[in-house]
């Protein structure tokens, strides 16, 4: 049976979790005020970390969709399996969209694997066509 858990975790860009207040977390990003308002929205909406956060048998993932990092999410994949909760809330941050519950945890990881796809996360760099003659005009030789 895993602890009562009421504050966030936070899964970053490298896999790692973190607790929302982890002095480690706040020397990594030494540029992030750990006062004020809700840190884990912050890092979420910013940095495109997870946040997951568990009381009893419900949990809940809050994400960004067009900025979340696929190895935060992967971490918060393994997090929500080991969890195993009864229902879990996917909260959308920075975005005018509805939170979701699922009613379980492979349910949650199905539809966030479904909502992230949608999503290109790759971002597009706007090129030109030319002809192969006018590339070879503009080709260096190196000795």
């Amino acid at each position: 049976m895993h602890p009562r858990q009421t504050d966030w975790l936070l899964f970053d860009d490298r896999g790692a979790t973190w607790a929302a207040r982890a002095p480690g977390l706040l020397r990594r990003l030494p540029d992030l005020d750990p006062s004020g308002a809700d840190l884990a929205a912050r890092v979420v909406r910013d940095l495109g970390f997870v946040a997951g956060r568990s009381q009893g048998c419900n949990a809940a993932i809050r994400l960004r969709l067009p900025l979340v990092s696929e190895v935060a999410l992967a971490a918060a994949f393994y997090w929500l399996a080991d969890h195993n909760p009864r229902r879990v809330l996917i909260d959308f941050t920075g975005e005018r969209r509805p939170a979701e519950v699922c009613t379980c945890a492979g349910a949650a990881i199905a539809r966030l694997i479904e909502l992230t796809r949608q999503h290109n996360h790759r971002v597009s760099v706007p090129g030109k066509q030319h002809s192969v003659d006018r590339l070879a005009s503009t080709v260096v030789a190196v000795r």
